[in-house]
């Protein structure tokens, strides 16, 4: 039987284990949704170490939801390129422009 014991102690060899390995990833300390936001898409079925210069290129031209929804396609899929999946980043636009109209 799984006693709730046994459950903590298992998450914290997880946690230990962690503490110990874990990757430094330019998305781990952030608590900015918009971040979290295309980092999570950028994510979807990519491997991490593809992703993570892609995303710091992403984040300084388009810094913000706001860049985000207004910039051009061109300039989109260009920082995309080299993920696969363009329709990702349609998508991820369309998100931030239904955002701004909703909540500016």
């Amino acid at each position: 039987m799984i006693t709730s014991k046994k459950i903590e102690k298992f998450q914290q060899k997880i946690l230990d284990r962690y503490a110990v390995h874990k990757r430094v990833l330019p998305w781990r300390d952030t608590d900015d949704p918009y971040k979290v936001f295309v980092s999570e898409v950028m994510l979807q079925q990519t491997q991490v170490d593809r992703v993570a210069p892609k995303f710091l290129a992403w984040l300084n031209i388009l810094p913000t939801m706001r860049s985000l929804a207004e910039v051009e396609k061109p300039i989109l899929l260009g920082l995309r390129s080299g993920l696969g999946f363009n329709s990702r980043a349609i998508r991820l636009q369309q998100a931030a422009q239904e955002m701004m109209n909703r909540f500016d």
